[in-house]
């Protein structure tokens, strides 16, 4: 199986490191993840949250005011900024969610499914505090695709397998896969 980022998640993936500069760190997390989903702003992640009645410029000052740091990550030290053990887990979920849902390619939409489950980051936080979950954006996607979505239960090796050194690569061009799941 060869799982494959859609190229708005490229291109959202590659905003995600600009944003953990951008707000002082050197990984890169679910919430940076998000702040590039929104910053994108043509996305179907973004379309999700709307019908969610989240207002995305809302939510961005939420991320921020959550973990904005005084000092920004200097872009000469761009080849430090690295995908986070937190990053690389939601990015294994975005990968669940799109198995789930019948598709090998991971699109904004996946990511935004799997940063609602997380405990512990900001985007997790005001989802929960608006009781908008993981079913309740699912449940949105179906009606937007207007069908009903068979959920398939994939195997988490398969997703961490076909993903690892598509991952490396995104993260870190030029370099040797890493073994995040090893």
């Amino acid at each position: 199986m060869r799982l494959k980022f859609s190229n708005i998640t490229n291109d959202i993936l590659a905003g995600a490191r600009d944003e953990a500069m951008r707000t002082g760190h050197l990984g890169i997390s679910t919430d940076h993840i998000v702040l590039a989903i929104l910053r994108n702003g043509s996305n179907g992640a973004v379309s999700l949250l709307e019908k969610a009645g989240v207002e995305p410029r809302g939510l961005k000052r939420f991320i921020d005011s959550r973990i904005f740091r005084e000092e920004s990550i200097p872009y000469s030290a761009i080849d430090s900024v690295r995908l986070s053990k937190e990053g690389q887990s939601l990015l294994s979920m975005a990968a669940f969610e799109a198995l789930k849902r019948g598709t090998q390619t991971i699109t904004p939409e996946h990511l935004l499914l799997a940063a609602s489950l997380t405990k512990g980051s900001a985007i997790g936080t005001f989802l929960a505090d608006r009781q908008i979950d993981n079913r309740r954006l699912a449940e949105l996607l179906r009606e937007e695709r207007n069908a009903e979505v068979e959920i398939k239960v994939p195997d988490i090796r398969e997703i961490s397998g076909a993903i690892e050194e598509q991952l490396g690569q995104l993260i870190n061009p030029g370099e040797k896969p890493q073994g995040f799941y090893s």
